[in-house]
Formats: structure tokens, C-alpha cells, sequence
């Protein structure tokens, strides 16, 4: 469970973009995406936001596997070259084991894997959350499709995978 997270807590997760116009010309500029409650969020496979004390981004079950994507979808023929955010997290319950990870995707692509979340157990103190954990993925060039008619539009998603933990 992401616990307190920058993505959560009405912090902001910024990206920095790389934009080209149809003139060819190149604008460098910043967008931020303020992700607060559930409202922010596309939630499946059981992810879901709730108090526990603080807001928080549950993951799911033991062994699942959950998505939470931005609602706010990205700027189509937009290149991304930074990610940057932090978190917090606990491990939920679970036994000793794999623990939970998740990664962050960008237009569908890879831009951040975190290690195996093993340590903070939720069911020892409810608010025994890690301290924050800062992320700054710079010169990822992913370029978010210009779509069309039909096409599902590119977001930021946390995938979960919560192996023996929750």
C-alpha cells in the first residue's frame, strides 16, 4: 500500500515533457498531476483509495495483481523526459515473503520499478509507514501516440503486483 504518497496525499507527481509542435519547432515544459482521492483515479484488479489512518493507495490482496491510472488522460504526440515523485509505503498484512512492488507507466511504457516492499507491516503499527522515498527517472523519451478515432487514450499508471504481501 502506497501510504501518504505524493500521488495521493494532494501532493503533486510532476513530469517534465518535451513538446513538438507541428511547425517542428521544440517547447521544453512542465506538467504536473495533482492525483488527491479516488475520484483522480482509474482503479482495477482491486486497487482502491481509502483512510488507513492517512490516505492511502491500497494495492489489492496477497498475490494480486491491480492497476490505478490516471484519470486525467496525457497529451497526445507529447514526449515525456522526466518523471519525478515520491513515496511512502507500508506492506500490509501478509506473511513473511516476496514482497509487494509496482511500477509506474507511462503511455503504456515502463518509466519506474520499484524494489520489493518488505519492511513497514501495517498489521504491527497502523502507522508504521517508510519514510519518503524520493523517485527522479530522468531522459526516458517516451513519446505518448497521437491516438485516433477509437483508441484508448495514454495515462500514468501504478502497477501492482502484490506477491505475499497486501
Amino acid at each position: 500500500m502506497l501510504r501518504h504518497c505524493s500521488v495521493v496525499a494532494a501532493c503533486s507527481l510532476p513530469t517534465h515533457a518535451h513538446m513538438h509542435h507541428a511547425g517542428g519547432d521544440a517547447v521544453t515544459g512542465s506538467s504536473t498531476f495533482v492525483l488527491g482521492a479516488s475520484e483522480d483515479f482509474l482503479l482495477g484488479g482491486g486497487a482502491g483509495v481509502q483512510a488507513a489512518p492517512l490516505l492511502s493507495l491500497r494495492s489489492g490482496s496477497p498475490g494480486g495483481r491491480s492497476t490505478a491510472a490516471a484519470r486525467l488522460p496525457l497529451l497526445p504526440g507529447v514526449t515525456v523526459e522526466r518523471l519525478a515523485f515520491s513515496y511512502r509505503y507500508d506492506t500490509g498484512y501478509g506473511p513473511a515473503g516476496a514482497g509487494s512492488n509496482f511500477s509506474v507507466l507511462i503511455a503504456g511504457q515502463a518509466a519506474y520499478a520499484s524494489p520489493q516492499l518488505v519492511d513497514y507491516r501495517y498489521n504491527s503499527n497502523k502507522s508504521n509507514y517508510s519514510l519518503p522515498v524520493p523517485v527522479d527517472a530522468p531522459a526516458l523519451g517516451i513519446a505518448v501516440p497521437a491516438g485516433g478515432a477509437g483508441a484508448p487514450p495514454a495515462r500514468l499508471e501504478f502497477d501492482f503486483q502484490n506477491n505475499d504481501r497486501k
